[in-house]
């Protein structure tokens, strides 16, 4: 999963290639890696890219 998130840092424009999420989860974005998901903060002035969560798809939207 690393290797992913150091692959997305580095494109062009990495937040094209994020799902905004909605509900509780909004204003947070996700990044699929197989069966696993990032959830990501992002803060535009400098193009940060924050890894709030990561685990499984079945657990990690639970808080």
């Amino acid at each position: 999963m690393r290797n992913q998130l150091e692959e997305l840092v580095q494109r062009e424009n990495p937040v094209r290639y994020l799902t905004p999420l909605k509900g509780d989860w909004a204003p947070f974005y996700k990044f699929r890696v197989g069966d696993y998901r990032m959830i990501i903060d992002v803060e535009d002035e400098k193009l940060t890219l924050l890894l709030v969560r990561a685990g499984h798809r079945k657990h990690v939207y639970k808080s």
